[in-house]
């Protein structure tokens, strides 16, 4: 096969045989980075239930407030949302397809709540410095401490940290 040859060095001009130039380089490259977006980047959830204790066998998930509900958002390496009183913010890692992470610093507003204060207290302990797995399943996300099988097509309920589920609005 030929290749034509242009001698121009217009915009998306080829160099040398075909080569892309410096220009087309950097815009396959911007290209690409936009296409490694993290899955959970741009979405929005409720949390449903969260497993609040601190003792790994207690298998028990605790409902959260309807009244007042805790929210989860995730943006490009920025999780966000409310505890049901104050708002926080914090960094999170895509680690793999199915796994990420969340840093042990998190900025939150600073309102008294005296209904959700515990609440809000074990749910910052809850996601702060951690690994989840997840599965998303419908409108729901399922976050887990332990790697499902590969051949698991429904996840175990003593392997569910929390349940949230999606939200059609934005999270403030």
């Amino acid at each position: 096969m030929v290749v034509p040859q242009s001698s121009g060095h217009s915009k998306g001009s080829k160099g040398i045989r075909g080569a892309p130039t410096a220009l087309e380089d950097l815009g396959s490259q911007t290209s690409s980075a936009v296409a490694e977006e993290p899955p959970l980047a741009g979405t929005s959830w409720t949390a449903v239930e969260i497993a609040f204790h601190e003792d790994p066998t207690a298998q028990q998930l605790d409902s959260v407030s309807l009244d007042h509900p805790i929210t989860l958002s995730f943006e490009s390496e920025r999780a966000r949302g409310s505890t049901g009183c104050n708002r926080y913010f914090g960094g999170f890692r895509q680690l793999s397809p199915n796994s990420f992470s969340t840093s042990g610093h998190f900025g939150m507003t600073r309102k008294y709540c005296r209904a959700v204060d515990e609440q809000e207290r074990n749910y910052m302990r809850f996601l702060r410095n951690k690994m989840f797995y997840y599965k998303m399943i419908g409108d729901e996300l399922i976050l887990m401490e332990n790697e499902p099988g590969p051949e698991e097509e429904l996840v175990e309920e003593d392997n569910i940290s929390a349940r949230f589920r999606a939200l059609d609005e934005d999270v403030e």
